[in-house]
């Protein structure tokens, strides 16, 4: 898809179709799992092209479902193909675990919970985002870049600290 330049923008699980739903069941050693179904055919396919985007074409300040939405789209810097790949990562996370991976509805929040997973953002990615669609200009110096960071700083101590 990428290589015919292509950015599907929205991969989430409802995306992702298997070709072939057959399956064959596995009996279980334990009681306690149960038996296991094992797909025949496990090729997929990524429907709903609707969002897409093809080439330099007319490209949207926010896309994807916020769930699977990569860090440069939150920070309103610019994207391209890899934020398909950063939302087939956290498809992969939900698959394994069965609980999607950021589950917000705030960007400040969901910025925070990215930190706490990857660790600090680096400098060149958070010096130009966008706030509240307006674009922030690099601070002079001496002082923060973003007015976020001590909001970013104090959430990241919060969870970190777990509940009182």
């Amino acid at each position: 898809m990428h290589s015919m330049d292509i950015v599907h923008t929205d991969i989430k699980p409802e995306n992702i179709m298997l070709v072939d739903g057959n399956y064959r069941v596995v009996p279980s050693k334990s009681s306690v799992t149960g038996d296991r179904r094992d797909l025949i055919n496990a090729t997929i396919r990524l429907i709903d092209f609707g969002s897409a985007v093809m080439g330099r074409g007319l490209r949207t300040n926010v896309v994807s479902t916020r769930h699977y939405r990569a860090p440069e789209i939150v920070l309103g810097i610019g994207w391209s193909a890899p934020c398909d790949l950063w939302s087939i990562g956290c498809v992969l996370v939900e698959l394994y675990t069965g609980e999607a991976l950021f589950q917000t509805h705030d960007n400040l929040e969901h910025l925070a919970m990215m930190e706490q997973v990857l660790g600090r953002f680096p400098e060149r990615m958070t010096q130009g985002c966008v706030t509240a669609g307006k674009r922030r200009k690099p601070a002079r110096a001496g002082r923060r870049r973003l007015t976020e960071a001590r909001a970013w700083e104090r959430l990241g101590a919060a969870l970190a600290q777990g509940p009182r």
